[in-house]
């Protein structure tokens, strides 16, 4: 039989079997696999198919002593029914408790609502009184490690082991945070009055790119939006410019509608962290005085949730949905539009603002079951017809700028005005639904940078001022935040806690969310910041001390005279000469834009055009010499930048050639190996979402100087550092962090 008779007989056998319905039946198949794999069940055999994929360590289904305790009560033992087949056993009943202990949780919620809303004064907030909760405290208490830190009770950390699943949600998925503690400061006055108290204590990060806002003749945004930037220690003159004034912290400034609550009228909310708030408190009183503005304190009744990553945006358009579908108050129209044309946030303008009125409760289109591993990015239907030659589209859909977000769909303003009200208007008191303000949370540094992690801020009203009054205080707002909460939850948002807020805005962005990181790490020159090294600094001296003798690292002979604070001082003062020294002056952080990036970016990339002396630094700004540079360290090969690690600069390009030099206290003290040292890391780690271990570090503009005119090395951007426990050189790549 020849080849081709073969063939053609094997086709004549096999002509029966239809390839369509072979591949339908088994994709059935593997979708019912998949299903049992990574979604949790309602039908699990054993104890173990209720775990998530992430925490089935080892081959346990049968042994429940394996499980969390959590779990324990949950299931049985397997049982077998009268075919000898395992079906699931049904949990025991367990008695009901009496009425009272069933509505503990709701006299909870109640008693903390009453706290938040009569701490209306902003002395009571700073006074001896109970730590407030989060409105979400219930959810978090159960699952979190919960801390007593500036006055409220916060998550630190999960008590599952979700870090890098925090960290996987902040790119590719979406991660939410609580920041109701964040303070909230209500300014009400002229425009005129606002813009000018604004310019004289704060200064809005700016933004070099073709999508800023549209500013009106006052100077301020003509439509409602939200600014990042920085407050200052006092009040100066509009037009004076210090790249050496102090700094109180970051603030995020929220602009309301124009002509509210009257002509030329305007209301302005400036949001701010709980250890910056006393002396923010005090600055803006000082500047509303002299301008006229009305001050109020809305903190404690204002929530704020915030979402990050790159399927938050239609993660929460599928949240989101009007409790009537004719009811045309808001910018309903806009954000269908908006959920049409792109499917992150990072494509719509920087700190738009929109205003949901009357949303349906988010426990009515909640998912049954969570749902793990779904991909909410879905290609924005009809976005190839609607966008037209001028229009740039990329994987995210259309980049929209201000002229089209204000043709896209007609806003009709609502109750924006009255959001923050008070008492309950006749339309926020309705049992309808609830009103929700939502923010993009992007900075200049992330939506260049780190355009993935941009994501929403969620603004709700958790309890108004008059709340105490009543005799029974209405639960429906302050429940609403943790329902929020849960619908995200549900549909696979991972939910972090103050070490996951710290290790992102630092680690994971490189640096680019130095905004969100006070005010640990990047504010060592800020009262809040100074506090919070303290702190650290005394927990590594104790947990030293609470070692044995014999188990403490001793770091005279690996050659560490700081193990435990980084002295700034010092590090000036070894480099400055003793003409230049003055004690009046003290560090401070160099934050300006255009100095970073004209002189400091290339004097350390070795242009000989930025080569100056100290000289011309003190004739530019007598302060200038006492500047630290925040910069970004990456390893180049083995090594891990630790807190208090020193940086050296090399002797010569010799230095680097071996992979892992060691210091020793002998070979420093001959003149071959003397090193310069040019400043310490903050704060570091492995970047898993670079596969490279990243650090953040301050180096004295003092150091930098004079290490240029007498080293031999061509340029800065390649350095040598030393961890607190080693006595090891790690080559490192230094970048100004901008």
């Amino acid at each position: 039989m020849s080849t081709r008779e073969l063939v053609d007989e094997t086709r004549s056998d096999y002509s029966c079997f239809n390839v369509v319905h072979l591949a339908t039946a088994r994709a059935s198949e593997l979708a019912a696999f998949e299903a049992e794999v990574n979604v949790t069940t309602a039908h699990a055999i054993t104890c173990l198919q209720r775990l998530p994929v992430r925490l089935r360590r080892r081959a346990a289904s049968h042994r429940v002593n394996r499980l969390p305790r959590r779990l324990h009560r949950h299931f049985q033992q397997p049982l077998k029914n009268n075919k000898g087949q395992l079906v699931a056993a049904q949990p025991k009943r367990v008695k009901l408790k009496s009425r009272r202990y069933r509505r503990r949780h709701l006299r909870l919620l109640a008693m903390a609502t009453r706290i938040a809303a009569t701490s209306s004064g902003y002395s009571e907030l700073n006074s001896n009184r109970k730590t407030l909760w989060l409105p979400t405290h219930l959810w978090h208490a159960k699952r979190y490690h919960m801390i007593n830190i500036w006055g409220w009770r916060l998550p630190q950390a999960p008590n599952d082991k979700i870090f890098k699943a925090c960290q996987d949600a902040a790119l590719n998925g979406c991660l939410v945070f609580d920041l109701s503690y964040w303070n909230c400061f209500e300014l009400t006055g002229t425009e005129l009055a606002l813009a000018s108290c604004l310019k004289s204590v704060s200064r809005v990060c700016p933004t070099f790119t073709q999508y800023s806002v549209p500013l009106s003749t006052n100077g301020t945004p003509e439509v409602p939006c939200e600014q990042p930037g920085l407050l200052f220690a006092d009040i100066r003159a509009e037009g004076i410019l210090d790249i050496t004034r102090p700094v109180l912290g970051p603030i995020r400034i929220l602009w309301g509608p124009r002509n509210e609550p009257h002509e030329g009228h305007r209301r302005v909310y400036v949001w701010n962290h709980p250890e910056m708030s006393a002396d923010a408190w005090q600055l803006l009183v000082t500047c509303s005085q002299t301008e006229g503005i009305c001050i109020r304190n809305l903190t404690g009744r204002v929530s704020r949730l915030c979402t990050l990553g790159r399927q938050s945006h239609q993660l929460l358009a599928d949240v989101f949905s009007p409790q009537n579908p004719d009811f045309g108050v808001g910018d309903w129209k806009l954000w269908e539009e908006i959920t049409k044309r792109v499917r992150q946030a990072s494509c719509l303008p920087l700190g738009a603002v929109l205003f949901l009125s009357n949303c349906k409760e988010f426990r009515e289109n909640r998912p049954a079951l969570k749902i793990r591993n779904r991909d909410w990015i879905v290609e924005p239907t009809g976005s190839k017809e609607q966008a037209s030659e001028t229009t740039h589209l990329s994987l995210s859909g259309a980049r929209l700028s201000w002229s089209d977000f204000s043709c896209i769909g007609p806003t009709k303003p609502g109750n924006f005005s009255d959001f923050f009200a008070d008492t309950r208007t006749a339309e926020s008191s309705s049992p309808e639904g609830v009103n929700v303000i939502l923010v993009q949370n992007a900075t200049p540094s992330i939506l260049t940078n780190n355009p993935h992690s941009v994501g929403w801020d969620l603004i709700l009203i958790r309890s108004r001022a008059m709340d105490h009054l009543a005799e029974v205080p209405n639960l429906r707002e302050a429940l609403s935040v943790r329902d929020l909460l849960i619908a995200c939850v549900y549909r696979g948002a991972e939910v972090g806690g103050l070490r996951e807020w710290q290790y992102w805005s630092t680690v994971q962005t490189q640096g680019n969310g130095w905004l969100t990181s006070y005010p640990y790490f990047l504010w060592p020159d800020t009262p809040g910041g100074r506090k919070s090294d303290e702190e650290m600094s005394t927990e590594r001296q104790q947990v030293f001390s609470r070692r044995p003798p014999n188990l403490r690292p001793d770091y005279t002979r690996l050659g560490t005279p700081n193990p435990f604070h980084t002295p700034w001082n010092e590090l000036i003062r070894d480099n400055l000469p003793s003409s230049h020294v003055d004690t009046k002056c003290t560090y401070f952080v160099l934050r300006d834009p255009c100095f970073l990036r004209l002189v400091v970016q290339r004097m350390i990339s070795g242009d000989p055009r930025a080569r100056l002396t100290l000289d011309q630094l003190v004739t530019h700004h007598p302060n200038l010499p006492y500047a630290l540079v925040p910069v970004q360290v990456d390893a180049i090969g083995r090594g891990i930048p630790k807190p208090c690690a020193t940086l050296y600069c090399p002797i010569d390009e010799q230095d680097f050639l071996d992979a892992s030099k060691t210091d020793h206290v002998r070979e420093r003290e001959s003149s071959k190996a003397t090193r310069s040292v040019l400043g310490y890391v903050q704060t570091g780690g492995f970047n898993y979402s670079l596969g490279r271990a990243t650090g953040l570090a301050f180096i004295s503009l003092a150091a930098v100087v004079r290490t240029m005119h007498s080293s031999n090395v061509h340029g800065l951007t390649r350095m040598l550092m030393k961890n607190t426990r080693t006595v090891r050189l790690r080559p490192v790549r230094i970048s100004v962090l901008l």
